[in-house]
Parts: C-alpha cells; structure tokens; sequence
C-alpha cells in the first residue's frame, strides 16, 4: 500500500488537500480529528492530560478547555513540549492501526494528515510525503478568520513551527494552496500521477 502523508505548518491547507484526496477516493485519516476525539471525557488523551495538567485546564465537568491549552502552549515552549510528548505516541499507534486495517482491506493508496510529521520524525513510516505551503501573511490571516486569535498570537503561532522551507526540502512533492479550490484540485491530481509512477 502506497501511504502518504500529508503535513505542513499551521493554516497552509492541509485540510483542503485531504479533502481533495477523499473526493478522489483516497481513505485520509487526520491526526487533529483523532486527537479531538481522544480529549473527549473518558478517552484516552484526555485521562493523559487530566494527570499531567491542573485543573485549570477542564471545565466543571471535565471537559478538556482545548483553546486555554492551545494559548499556553504558544507561549510555553516546555508546556508545548510536554502536551506533545502526551499526545503523538497514542496518535502515531492509531494511525499504524488504521493503516494496517486498510492495507488488510486491500486498498492501495491511504493517507494521513500529519502536521508535525517531521518534528516527531515520522516520515520514515509514509511511502511518500506532501508538504502545503502558503506565505505567512496567508497563514496569518487564516488563523485570524478561523481560528479567533488576534494578529499577535496567530504570528507567535506561525513562528513557533519549524521552518516552511525546511519541510518542503524534505518533501517528495509541495503544494502551495494560495489558489482556487479548482486549481489546487489540478494540482493534486497531478501530484497522485506522479506519486503513483514513483511508487
């Protein structure tokens, strides 16, 4: 099975993309939604975080305040570190999981949407690898309108994440998503054909 992953700093279109592929018929699992769901009371992120942060982090009925999270962890390097540390094993297992279902289901093209692929240093696992990529005014903007963050923590945000340049290096193929939904839909079409004759 060809498993691609698809990853890139925050608000650069990864979630555009995966969606393309889905209409294209590709099965993509995202990272984000799987952790989203293991923050769910009772899950297993959730019982990971309650033991690790205070609790001024849940609400009365212990829900996970995911935003308080997200601020402090702009501005906390370590804190940022320690959540992270939490959360990409549990991810990272599922994932594998997912995969190896599809793989048993005789399905020849998967994905996964991966935004910290290569600061956790999964690339190893994916046949090939997309990278999204868009200016960081773009990027700002987004998180703005998307997000609810000011343009000072949409940019703290943006400058915490590794390098946009670096990860493009390393990328088998770079999508910049600054483009009509048509035109990026071309362009993944593209970009399939060759992974595929590559494969």
């Amino acid at each position: 099975m060809l498993r691609i992953g698809i990853t890139g700093n925050i608000a650069t279109g990864k979630t555009e993309v995966s969606g393309i592929l889905k209409e294209m018929g590709i099965p993509v699992v995202s990272a984000d939604e799987l952790v989203r769901g293991m923050q769910e009371p009772g899950n297993v992120v959730w019982a990971l975080m309650r033991e690790a942060l205070s609790s001024d982090f849940f609400s009365e009925d212990g829900t996970l305040m995911r935003k308080r999270v997200a601020m402090r962890m702009i501005g906390d390097a370590d804190f940022r570190i320690k959540i992270e540390s939490l959360i990409h094993p549990v991810v990272k297992q599922e994932i594998v999981k997912i995969f190896d279902v599809w793989e048993s289901e005789e399905i020849d093209i998967a994905a996964a949407e991966v935004p910290l692929l290569y600061e956790v240093g999964w690339e190893e696992y994916f046949s090939k690898i997309i990278v999204t990529r868009v200016s960081r005014e773009i990027q700002i903007s987004r998180i703005v309108n998307k997000r609810g963050l000011d343009e000072d923590a949409a940019g703290m945000w943006v400058d915490m994440q590794m390098d946009q340049d670096a990860k493009a290096v390393r990328a088998d193929e770079v999508v910049d998503t600054d483009c009509d939904r048509r035109s990026l839909r071309k362009e993944i079409e593209k970009i399939m054909e060759r992974l595929k004759e590559d494969s």
